[in-house]
């Protein structure tokens, strides 16, 4: 009863402020709304800054806006808890890759100056074996990594430390391969673990209709500085995605050029034949 008589007393002295002040708290809480539905860790901290912004406002006007000014009590004293609760995930996810980023440089034995040429034979093989997984509807996760990535990861799988080929590829994702369900990790021109497991994206926005190799493959795509690439099993389709961003249905001279631009190849020119005049 006290707080609608409060109402009722703010509602008879109804002025300027109030105006600002019910207005204010109707894009905070749209803004709330939005924040909660499009959930991302990273993009949070510019949010957080408004509303602390937001909250000092509210408070050196505190006498002037009585309500809001109560509603931001509550918020300070249960926003942190909400924040945690609604982000755990994603903050565990950036708190495994800062204390893992000091112990990935073990696990890449791979000669680092490789030669074009075993560059050029390793994008061939990637794509005969993509190609081939494709064709039968056989599931496979490849990561092609750039610099490195964290320990853990490697650990989740076997270390192999093997020369790329085609028919290594396709026996590790045969279905009846211990190690198909998990992402193999591919350095220069060598296979450096297979049946690793990866961190799964939690962008809301992804397709219903996307699995769990693909959100894996977005989620360490976002993160770290890798290319992934996906064949689908119940579609054979072929997706490559790459800082946190997935294309679909690659061919194989998409693919091609994708992993030449990756490695660092000069693309064959097009051959252009010119017409003569007559």
């Amino acid at each position: 009863m006290d707080f609608l008589k409060k109402i009722a007393d703010i509602l008879k002295n109804f002025n300027g402020w109030d105006a600002v002040e019910i207005i204010a708290f109707a894009f905070i809480f749209y803004g709330l709304l939005v924040f909660l539905k499009n959930a991302n860790a990273l993009r949070a901290i510019k949010y957080i800054v408004i509303i602390i912004a937001v909250y000092l406002f509210v408070r050196y006007f505190a006498r002037y806006l009585p309500v809001l000014n109560y509603v931001a009590n509550l918020v300070a004293v249960s926003g942190v808890v909400i924040f945690f609760l609604a982000f755990l995930p994603e903050l565990r996810r950036n708190v495994l890759k800062i204390i893992s980023s000091r112990k990935v440089s073990s696990h890449f034995t791979a000669n680092s100056e490789v030669s074009d040429e075993a560059l050029s034979n390793t994008v061939s093989e990637i794509i005969k074996s993509t190609q081939s997984l494709a064709k039968n509807n056989t599931g496979a996760l490849i990561v092609l990594v750039a610099n490195a990535v964290p320990s853990h990861i490697i650990e989740s799988g076997v270390k192999l430390n093997s020369a790329i080929s085609s028919a290594l590829l396709e026996s590790i994702f045969n279905t009846k391969s211990p190690l198909h369900d998990g992402a193999v990790i591919i350095k220069g021109n060598s296979i450096i673990a297979a049946g690793c497991f990866l961190p799964l994206s939690q962008d809301s926005n992804l397709p219903k209709e996307l699995g769990t190799r693909h959100r894996a493959a977005i989620g360490i795509s976002e993160n770290y500085d890798v290319l992934t690439i996906i064949v689908s099993e119940e579609t054979g389709v072929i997706s490559v995605a790459k800082t946190g961003t997935l294309s679909r249905y690659y061919d194989s001279d998409m693919l091609h050029n994708t992993l030449t631009e990756f490695y660092g190849l000069s693309a064959p020119q097009p051959v252009v034949k010119k017409r003569r005049r007559k």
